[in-house]
């Protein structure tokens, strides 16, 4: 939450449709982020991989993996 606000105290003056939609993107990708990073944490219990996730569309989950994901096959 705290990130957000700072995004929009540093950028609210700027009311133009490019900047909303700047920081409503960023807002929702902190968001997935944070799921992400919450499904990681309750993997040991749920047994639910993160890339699996319903709130994970296609070029969502193609944008976050170019950035965060590591492969891990054939390490074991």
């Amino acid at each position: 939450r705290e990130l957000i606000q700072n995004v929009v105290c540093t950028s609210g003056h700027n009311t133009d449709a490019r900047a909303k939609e700047w920081r409503n993107n960023v807002t929702y990708r902190t968001i997935m982020m944070l799921r992400c990073a919450m499904g990681v944490i309750d993997y040991p219990e749920e047994y639910l991989n993160v890339w699996d996730l319903d709130e994970l569309d296609g070029d969502e989950k193609a944008e976050m993996t170019k950035y965060i994901y590591y492969d891990t096959e054939g390490y074991y």
